[in-house]
This record gives C-alpha cells, sequence and structure tokens, in this order.
C-alpha cells in the first residue's frame, strides 16, 4: 500500500463500491443551519483534490465484507424509530463479488489548489437540497446518497439555486433510485445500490417521479426515465474503515472541495444528545442501521458533555422539524466518527459536468416482463459487439414485479464507434424466472448540442426485428448522420418588384436532402418533399398505442392536397361513430370534424371550403375541457366552434389515414407531415409550424413521410409506425422555386432543409426588393453661382 499523500486518506474506494446506507440519511453540511464564524461555501476558487487509487483485491472486499455482512433476503433492514423509517443494508454476494478489482480502492488524496479552512458550509448554499422526510419507509440510503450527495453536485452543476426553497425541479428523486435496489420490497438498501443506480441509469428530478413513503415498487413513467440520463453521476468514492485523524482530514478536503460524503451509524444514538446539539463518542451506539451524508465541518465545535472539539454537521432526513434545534441537523464529533461505531464514509462525483447525453437507446415491452430479466445493450453485432452497456438494479424478491413499459439507457459510451461508422445496435433482454414478455419497439435517439428529454436531433428507424419475445434480442440500424447545412442564392442579386426571383438551393449534406421549405417573409411559403398518394382505396394503420388515447388537449396537423371533392371523405380518423374519439372529413370540399362518445356524435364545420390540387397546411385543436374546437389553415385562424360535449376515449380504436376505422369513407389525395400534440398549440405555434419552425413541446407522434420508399411511414417521435396499404410515395414542389414580390422592401427568408436521417438546419437571409419603376427626382443647377443681369 502508497503512504498517504500530505496526511489524506486511507482506503477510499472508488467506483463500483459497497456504500451501505439505509434511509433516514444525512449530510454533513458544515455549521448548524446558520454558517459559522469564518465558514465558507466551497466555490470554483476552493481546494481541489486529487486520489490516486487502485482496483479492489479479493482480500480487500473479503475484509470489508467480514465487516459489514451479506444482505439477507428475508430481513428487514427497515428498523423504526418513533414513526421514521432507517433502512441501512449490505451488499447481496453477487454484488460483493462483483465488486473484485471493479471498484477502486484510494491510496491517498492529495489536495492540488488552496487549503483547508477551520469550517464549511455546504447547507448555506442555496443549491443545497431543502431538508425533507423520508417517512416511515426504509429508504435512508437514497436520501443520504441520492437526495442530498447527489443532489447537491447536480445542483451545483446545473445552477439549481432554488433546491434549498424546495422547488421541486431543483431536487433528485431518492424513490427513482431506492425502487430500483430495494429487492422489490420496503426492507432497505445499500449505498452501493443507490449509487450504481445513479452511475449506470441516472436519477430523475423530484419534480418528475416525487417521493411517496407507501410506494417501494414504482419505477417510474417515460418522463421520469427520460429524465435521468442527464444526471449520472461518474465515480463512487468510499473511504475504509476504522477512521483515524488523516481520514478525518480527508472527509474535509472533499467537502471543502465541494462533495458531500455519505456514511452510515445507529439511529439509537439520536437518544443520547446531552444539552446541545452534538453527538459524541460515549453517545455512539454499535448497531449501525441509518444512514448520513457529510457536507461540512467546523474544527471548534465543542460537545458539552465530553469536551471533544471538532465536529461534522449532519443533515437527517426525517424532516425539517427534526433534531435537538428542531431544525433537520445535529453535530458528530471527530473523535465520536473515530469511535468504531461509524462506517461507510462515501461520496460522489458528476458525470455531466461540461457536456450532456449525446445516445440513448429507448424500448417498450407489452406484456412486460419480470425484473429479474437481464438487460444489455451493445454496438456491433450480437454475436462480437464492440461495446456493451448493462444496467444495474435490483427490484426482485419473493413477490416478483414486472418491468415498466417504457424504459431507456444512456449509450452515450458507444458514441465514438458510432461516429467512426458503427451503425447496429441490439437490444438482449434475457430470461425470466416468471413471465417473460414482449419488446414491442427498440430506437436509438441522438441529441446533438444538448440534451432536452424527449426531443431528439435524430431517431433510428423501429427496429426490424419487434415485436420479439423475451428472452431474445432485437437490432436497428442507425447511422451516424451529419446535419445538412443549408444556404442558398437568389437571382438577380437586386430585384425589383417586377422581378420574378429564383431561389437556388445549394446546401450540403453527407447524405440526401429530402425536404425543403422556403418561407420568402411576406407570408408565403414554398415546400418541396416526399409523400404519400391516396387513391381513394389506399390507407395507413398506425395501431393504437396509449399514447394516442388523448382525451384532454390534442392538436392534429397536415399537409393536404386534396384531389376529389365527394362526399364523406375522412383522411385521418381515430374514433368511431356515436362511440368514442375523433375524425376529420372533407366533405364535399367542406372540412369538417366530428366528435363521438356512447350515443352522440356531431359534426362540426369549419367554414373552410378545401381547394382541389392545392397544398395547404390545416390544423385543428380541441379543447376537452373547455368543449371548444379551433381550425386553422395555412397558419391562420379560420374558426372557433363550440363543441357541446367532450369526445370519449379512444383507447381501443386505430389511429388510420385515409379511411374510417376498418373500412369505407376511403381519402383521394396526397398527405404530407401529420404531427399529434397531446396539447393545445398557440397560434403563434401554428404559424411558426406552418413555416417549417416546428415545436416539440408536447410533440407525441409525427409521421414526415421522407422515407420516399417501403411498406412503413416511420413515426419520427414515437413508437406508432403506421403499415402502408396501397398509399404509393410521390414527390411534389420544386427544390428552387421562384416568388415575385408585389411591393418593395426587406423580406427575411428562410430556408429549412431536412436530411434522409431527419437532421435539420435552417437559414435566413435578407431579400431587399425596390419598386420596378422609380419615379424621376428633379433637380438642376445654374451657373453662375451669383448672375447679374450684365450675365
Amino acid at each position: 500500500m502508497k503512504e498517504k499523500n500530505l496526511g489524506f486518506g486511507k482506503i477510499l474506494a472508488l467506483a463500483i463500491v459497497a456504500l451501505f446506507i439505509g434511509s433516514g440519511a444525512f449530510s454533513i453540511i458544515g455549521y448548524n443551519s446558520v454558517m459559522a464564524e469564518g465558514a465558507v461555501i466551497p466555490d470554483s476558487q476552493s481546494i481541489k483534490i486529487q486520489i490516486d487509487a487502485h482496483p479492489a483485491t479479493e482480500e480487500e472486499i473479503m475484509q470489508m465484507k467480514s465487516r459489514l455482512g451479506v444482505y439477507d433476503p428475508s430481513k428487514n433492514y427497515n428498523v423504526i424509530f418513533d414513526g421514521h423509517g432507517t433502512g441501512f443494508a449490505p451488499p447481496t454476494e453477487e454484488e460483493w463479488n462483483s465488486m473484485v478489482g471493479s471498484i477502486e480502492i484510494v491510496d491517498g488524496v492529495k489536495i492540488t489548489a488552496g487549503s483547508l479552512k477551520a469550517s464549511v458550509d455546504l447547507s448555506a448554499d442555496p443549491c443545497f437540497p431543502a431538508v425533507r422526510s423520508q417517512g416511515g419507509q426504509g429508504s435512508c440510503a437514497a436520501w443520504a446518497a441520492t437526495y442530498y450527495a447527489a443532489g447537491y453536485l447536480q445542483a451545483k452543476d446545473n445552477g439549481w439555486t432554488q433546491a434549498s426553497s424546495g422547488n421541486n425541479d431543483n431536487l433528485l428523486s431518492p424513490a427513482f433510485t431506492y425502487n430500483k435496489c430495494n429487492d422489490g420490497s420496503d426492507s432497505g438498501s445499500s449505498m452501493w445500490g443507490n449509487g450504481k443506480i445513479m452511475q449506470t441509469v441516472g436519477v430523475c428530478r423530484w419534480s418528475q417521479m416525487p417521493y411517496d413513503d407507501s410506494d417501494c415498487i414504482s419505477w417510474g413513467d417515460e418522463n421520469a426515465w427520460r429524465d435521468a440520463p442527464k444526471y449520472r453521476i461518474n465515480n463512487i468514492y468510499y473511504l475504509y474503515t476504522p477512521y483515524d485523524d488523516s481520514d478525518i482530514d480527508t472527509i474535509k478536503a472533499a467537502v471543502a472541495s465541494g462533495l458531500p460524503v455519505t456514511f452510515a451509524l445507529d439511529a439509537g444514538s439520536y437518544y443520547h444528545f446531552g444539552s446541545d446539539d452534538v453527538l459524541g463518542s460515549d453517545a455512539m451506539q454499535s448497531n449501525i442501521n441509518h444512514g448520513n451524508c457529510i457536507v461540512g465541518y467546523d474544527d471548534s465545535k465543542v460537545d458539552a458533555e465530553t469536551g471533544e472539539v471538532g465536529a461534522f454537521k449532519v443533515v437527517n432526513s426525517w424532516g425539517s422539524w427534526w433534531g435537538p434545534d428542531s431544525n433537520g441537523f445535529y453535530w458528530l464529533t471527530y473523535d465520536a466518527f473515530k469511535g468504531g461505531n461509524i462506517c461507510c464514509a462515501t461520496w460522489f462525483d458528476d458525470l455531466y459536468t461540461n457536456n450532456e447525453p449525446k445516445l440513448l437507446g429507448t424500448w417498450q415491452l407489452n406484456p412486460q416482463c419480470d425484473r429479474d430479466a437481464s438487460v444489455e445493450l451493445g454496438i456491433g453485432s450480437h454475436s462480437s459487439p464492440l461495446d456493451t452497456r448493462a444496467p444495474y438494479w435490483d427490484g426482485c424478491s419473493y413477490i416478483m414485479h414486472s418491468y415498466p413499459q417504457f424504459m431507456c439507457l444512456d449509450i452515450t459510451e458507444f458514441y465514438d464507434e458510432w461516429s467512426n461508422g458503427t451503425s447496429n445496435f441490439y437490444l438482449d433482454i434475457g430470461d425470466a424466472v416468471g413471465n417473460d414478455g414482449t419488446i414491442t419497439s427498440f430506437k436509438v435517439e441522438y441529441y446533438e448540442g444538448g440534451y432536452t428529454p424527449g426531443s431528439p436531433t435524430l431517431v433510428s428507424s423501429e427496429s426490424p426485428d419487434t415485436p420479439q419475445n423475451t428472452p431474445g434480442y432485437v437490432t436497428v440500424s442507425f447511422s451516424f448522420n451529419q446535419p445538412p447545412v443549408a444556404n442558398f442564392t437568389y437571382s438577380p442579386s437586386n430585384p425589383t418588384t417586377s422581378d420574378i426571383i429564383t431561389f437556388t438551393d445549394t446546401s450540403t449534406d453527407d447524405g440526401t436532402i429530402v425536404d425543403r421549405t422556403w418561407n420568402f417573409g411576406d407570408g408565403n411559403i414554398s415546400k418541396a418533399s416526399t409523400a404519400l398518394q391516396f387513391n381513394g382505396t389506399d390507407y395507413i394503420d398506425c395501431g393504437n398505442d396509449a399514447s394516442l388515447n388523448i382525451t384532454d388537449k390534442i392538436t392534429i396537423e397536415a399537409w393536404i392536397y386534396n384531389q376529389e371533392n365527394r362526399t364523406l371523405r375522412i383522411p385521418i380518423s381515430k374514433g368511431a361513430y356515436k362511440n368514442n374519439g375523433w375524425y376529420w372529413w372533407i366533405d364535399s370540399g367542406q372540412w369538417r370534424v366530428t366528435i363521438n362518445q356512447p350515443g352522440l356524435a356531431k359534426m362540426i364545420a369549419s367554414g373552410y371550403t378545401v381547394p382541389l390540387n392545392e397544398w395547404h397546411h390545416f390544423t385543428m385543436v380541441i379543447d376537452n375541457s373547455a368543449l371548444v374546437i379551433s381550425f386553422y389553415v395555412d397558419g391562420s385562424h379560420i374558426s372557433t366552434r363550440d363543441m357541446s360535449f367532450a369526445f370519449s376515449g379512444n383507447a381501443n380504436e386505430r389511429l388510420y389515414f385515409g379511411r374510417y376505422r376498418s373500412s369505407g369513407y376511403n381519402w383521394h389525395g396526397i398527405i404530407d407531415d401529420i404531427r399529434i400534440y397531446n396539447r393545445a398549440l398557440t397560434a403563434n405555434e401554428i404559424q411558426q409550424n406552418y413555416y417549417g419552425n416546428v415545436t416539440t413541446t408536447g410533440l407525441v407522434s409525427e409521421w414526415n413521410f421522407n422515407e420516399g420508399t417501403g411498406t412503413t411511414a416511420h413515426d419520427s417521435i414515437g413508437s406508432n409506425d403506421g403499415t402502408i396499404y396501397g398509399a404509393t410515395w410521390t414527390n411534389y414542389g420544386t427544390s428552387n422555386p421562384t416568388h415575385q414580390y408585389p411591393s418593395a422592401g426587406t423580406y427575411d427568408v428562410t430556408l429549412t432543409v431536412t436530411d434522409n436521417n431527419g437532421a435539420a438546419d435552417s437559414i435566413t437571409k435578407q431579400v431587399t426588393v425596390t419598386a420596378s419603376n422609380q419615379p424621376p427626382v428633379a433637380n438642376f443647377t445654374y451657373s453662375p453661382s451669383n448672375p447679374t443681369t450684365s450675365d
């Protein structure tokens, strides 16, 4: 073993460490609820530390296991104190074995910049999470590790200055990690388990998965899963016991550098506070069952009973009213920390400090298999992958639970292989002891320039192998694609109102540009793209996924080229007459919609006559709560009508393009760029969508029909790909349109181009148009300039 550097460090373990803290977590955070005199909040000018480490040996892991024991699935580790949960639990045998060679034992810590202050208080920082309660649940490890320790790191990295005031968008969810590492029951968890969830999967914010101490099973919905990848941790650091003075300095250095440190103790020690708010060495009990987290210290803090000088400030997860000062905090002396009744000092660092996730694998299961089935994502061939990622979780118990329907995993680790030309990805789900399931969707998403959950820059097509029963694997091909670079020229270069200006697309791309939208800046646009032609018998079936069963506010929009005026023709339908849902009509040229509920149907006219053989952008906004429906054409409001009643949910009805339900009322025309939102778009958003500046907020599904070939219309946002029955691919518009401006002025002309992989780019140039027949400007001179009568 190497000598300790600068006196700091004993044996620190980094990365996959068995960090065992139950519920009732704590964080050591400086000085009481207000800063001690001279205490500081670490910032960019604080000390910086460097850790020297080596992979854990089998002997070192065996020593740790002999100290902490092995998880017993028949034991409930949630010891209740006055109604408050705890939950410290050791790792399983499998977890212990996996640590050999995979955790890093730290040989020493160096301070590389700055020097230690006499006191530090992270709780005075607006980024420190508000003190809250775990209730009676055994989730203290998640509260210490996830909510407080990792939560503070993410708040600092993301500028969450309202964390201390309890803004749920500025706080991490302890439920997201605890429920995935508690063996499927409320019997406690380990620090290693919660840390490993954050390391391999991430953790969502409280706003996406609120904590509920009566729920230890839920794994979160799609919003929670998509939120989690951005908040992954990088390393898990573990300080080995027993502790001495050098370890106290190590913890102080970590805290001073801005890293809260978690640990475990016996919550029964709380019954032994003396006349102050400090626990000294004589108060410590020996049955370790509760988690804490160190984020501060004060070298001058004194315990009145023992006279011990120097202490850590600790935050509990039993509510802001708990503790000797009724503020959620207490103090623990350095001597008490070294006394043999403390273990598992742990801290983390953040993975995405200067960047964000780039690649995301998403999948859906229906029916879902049980949670003991293994999950692996890989790049390259399934038999010989270049790299793999396997999430860690443990949601199984004697009572088996199933996976959520939607799940995703950050696979940014695959980015280098992908950007260098490897395009094959796979998802492998193993055999469950109990119930197997079916993989119904697998896609890969690419995020360029930042991670906005659910709004990728590019999305792969659906895996051709779905649906696939588990155990089994599915694959998808997704090529790395540089987005196009939009550009154009126009001629003449100094146009007048009498000129017909030719606009020429000079955009470049490593693939094929398949969609061009020109916005001429005067309310007119030109569009060139691929679309689908319906001849009056063709249709597309997009299924009846739950994401399409929108019953509150909904926006549906599409580009439509109507080619025949017959009665009762339906281009888009998701409903049944006098039963449920809605469908569009073009009825003898009139645009209408019908809404339905059991026993009732109402056809509502927009008041707009649809012309033949012209492209127009149609948008319908239904507000089922306000009982109004609004119609827009080419970005302009046409009418708003009363509905009389709300349409009923249409979960069992399939979404069709080109016809009504199973047969009949087939439409004749061309359709492009269909979008469905789960909210009411504003008038400005509808106009911008018409111009090609498409909003993705609330966008559930989008069919842009840019494939140009095949029998599948891919949903570029969701998982509602459509099967094409008879409709044929067609191209329309011109890449290089002409346009004439009737009035002089300066116009912002924007070209938006999209390539065959869904990447897009826009460019705007100003075009100044002068009047074609400028009147003469009279003027003259005379000489001499000062004439006389003789001149």
